[in-house]
């Protein structure tokens, strides 16, 4: 093999340090900054992208919390909204109530002393047909005429 053979060592060692060398110009003057480019590119790209992201995510973080808090206040003020229904609601249910109850009471009374009224008329009624019924059987059956006042007397004792 001729790499081999240590008489052409110094010639190999000069080619392949000036391979090497324009190699490494090459590659550190051309193509080195262009992918040096391409990646502090890439890194800015995606810092911007995270620092986009986090600025949507803060953004997120304060619509939620916006919305809870939202939710929040409507939901006690519905509560409040519906406590206060139902107050008016068992207020006015009360005042109905008692206008209801004061109204059958009335009528109650009314009714009450219609019923006394029409009792006192029948039992006035019923005592002046006894008498008169009374004084009938006695005329009848003991042959005179009994007077109303003796009547009216013997009817309150038998009350």
């Amino acid at each position: 093999m001729p790499q081999l053979d240590p008489s052409s060592f110094a010639s190999q060692l000069f080619w392949l340090a000036l391979t090497f060398s324009l190699l490494f110009v090459v590659l550190s003057v051309f193509l080195l900054p262009r992918i040096r480019g391409i990646l502090e590119h890439r890194q800015s790209t995606i810092e911007a992208g995270l620092a986009e992201a986090r600025a949507f995510r803060d953004l997120a973080e304060s619509a939620l919390f916006d919305y809870q808090s939202t939710m929040s206040d409507s939901r006690s003020e519905g509560a409040k909204i519906m406590q206060e229904a139902a107050l008016l609601f068992q207020k006015e249910s009360a005042e109905t109530l008692a206008s209801v109850e004061k109204d059958i009471e009335t009528r109650l009374a009314q009714a009450e002393k219609s019923l006394t009224a029409t009792r006192e008329k029948a039992l006035a009624s019923a005592k002046e047909a006894s008498l008169s019924i009374a004084q009938t059987v006695v005329k009848t059956i003991a042959g005179f005429d009994a007077n109303s006042q003796s009547l009216r007397a013997l009817l309150q004792e038998v009350e």
